[in-house]
């Protein structure tokens, strides 16, 4: 007799073994076939959102090139203006030692004030090309930080979208483990009761 039932109980087990590894698979095949679905959708997704990234870094690019250009000739401009006055300024300077050593004062007087506002207009051209300098330094800084800011942006989206699949997969994988488990504690109190 009790052996009869150590033979229904290992028959009901591999019964039950069976059924849990049936669902095993299914589960399996379910998830595959639903990420298998999924992916070319999340791919394209994922190359759609690449697209939108490299489009979006080539405009800051480009719109960063285009105020760098822009402060760039007007930077070359004014060291022409500059280049032009301090020459103007050397040759004041002449003319005024000239007239010093041949003593006429009211020439040196108005040369004077030519050379200092001279000098003053050398000091405000000074004074714009240190602010492009500043502009154009400030414009590398800000594409830079636009383009870091918008690849961190698109990543976090891409990286969304690959979640997805991984979470099917990490659900496939618990839900597996979980019926393995099922049949480890089957065949746990089978052999409980048999023993």
């Amino acid at each position: 007799g009790l052996q009869y039932a150590i033979n229904v109980l290992n028959e009901e087990t591999n019964f039950h073994d069976q059924k849990i590894l049936r669902e095993i698979e299914q589960t399996q095949e379910m998830y595959e076939n639903e990420i298998l679905r999924i992916k070319p959708i999340i791919e394209k997704r994922v190359e759609r959102l690449m697209m939108e990234r490299d489009a979006k870094i080539k405009k800051a690019i480009k719109a960063t090139e285009r105020e760098l250009e822009t402060a760039l000739k007007e930077k070359d401009k004014h060291e022409r203006k500059l280049q032009r006055l301090e020459q103007k300024r050397r040759d004041l300077q002449k003319k005024r030692e000239t007239r010093k050593r041949r003593g006429n004062k009211s020439g040196v007087s108005r040369l004077n004030r030519e050379i200092s506002k001279c000098k003053d207009e050398i000091s405000e051209t000074k004074g714009k090309i240190q602010t492009l300098l500043q502009l154009i330094e400030r414009a590398h800084k800000e594409g830079d930080v636009s383009i870091k800011k918008l690849s961190e942006n698109s990543q976090a989206m891409i990286n969304q979208e690959r979640k997805r699949i991984m979470d099917l997969e990490n659900s496939r994988d618990s839900e597996m483990a979980r019926k393995q488990k099922e049949i480890e504690e089957l065949r746990l109190e089978a052999s409980s009761i048999i023993s």
